[in-house]
């Protein structure tokens, strides 16, 4: 049995659910365009390769902070409605399904927050997920993270985690993503592959002879 890890932004999905899902608060009047600005220049970081996730997701939690898990979770089956669904990739979807149907197991690993993470990868019909996990106390977001945030290395460190808690650990994990700041977790699998990948990763995937797909 093989592991099939998948992440998710720009890879099963067209675009980026932690900004879609910030356009989506605007659109719904909880945000602003200077918010929006702020975090623009935070994501320009991130393909620059320079981002500090946890100035990220400070920025990203900040509206939801008091706002009850109930709250987060209408808002968030409103947003996969009108902003993800239309977004899942053909060919992820195809990917995904031949390897199911091989008997592979598949994970999502996710910089994104994990109440996003979650219901996106459910919709195809992967429920392996790993995101960065959002505190909560008393029904309510904090505005905090919890744990090592799944960004760079720190996917790693939460892959193993949750390898850990498996009866069988898979022969060979393959993991696809679009993202040079995925090279920590792509170097690290039996088998990486860059899936229409970023400038910066399209370049290391040719050095490196790493599989090129375009989705």
């Amino acid at each position: 049995m093989n592991l099939a890890i998948f992440d998710l932004d720009d890879t099963l999905i067209n675009g980026d659910c932690a900004s879609l899902w910030c356009c989506y608060l605007m659109k719904q009047g909880i945000l602003d365009k200077t918010y929006l600005e702020k975090e623009a220049h935070l994501m320009t970081l991130y393909a620059q390769g320079l981002l500090d996730m946890q100035d990220y997701m400070q920025l990203f939690l900040e509206p939801l902070r008091n706002k009850t898990t109930k709250e987060v979770s209408m808002l968030t089956e409103d947003f996969i409605r009108q902003d993800i669904m239309h977004r899942v990739r053909p060919e992820a979807t195809k990917c995904i399904n031949k390897h199911q149907a091989e008997g592979n197991d598949v994970l999502v690993i996710s910089a994104s927050a994990d109440f996003l993470v979650r219901p996106i990868a459910a919709l195809m019909g992967i429920h392996n997920v790993i995101g960065i996990q959002c505190h909560t106390y008393k029904g309510r977001y904090s505005g905090q993270t919890e744990g090592v945030l799944s960004f760079r290395e720190g996917k790693i460190t939460r892959l193993m985690q949750w390898l850990s808690g498996l009866k069988q650990m898979p022969e060979r994990c393959l993991f696809y993503s679009d993202s040079a700041n995925d090279l920590p977790l792509l170097e690290w699998a039996d088998e990486a592959f860059a899936v229409s990948p970023e400038a910066r990763l399209a370049s290391i995937a040719q050095e490196r002879q790493w599989p090129v797909l375009s989705w």
